[in-house]
């Protein structure tokens, strides 16, 4: 499969065979669709970051729990609402 590129505000990471990424040396499971893919960290608001493959968002990162969440959290959600 080709490799997907991403914008560059975008922190690359390579996933684990199983869909794992590592993040300041802990690992988090996305997906096992991804197996083996590179996926994009994209910085968010407050603690959490987008989760994209290429221009598609997959789901959010968030730094504190070092949790993939496929739904936006409803603190950003809430927050993007509010503007």
């Amino acid at each position: 499969m080709a490799e997907v590129s991403c914008d560059s505000d975008v922190h690359v990471r390579r996933s684990s065979q199983k869909g794992d990424l590592n993040w300041k040396g802990k690992r988090f499971f996305v997906s096992e669709i991804f197996g083996g893919q590179r996926l994009g960290l994209r910085p968010s608001l407050d603690r959490f970051f987008e989760v994209v493959y290429g221009p598609l968002q997959i789901g959010w990162f968030d730094t504190y729990r070092c949790q993939f969440m496929q739904s936006e959290p409803r603190h950003l959600r809430m927050e993007r609402l509010c503007k």
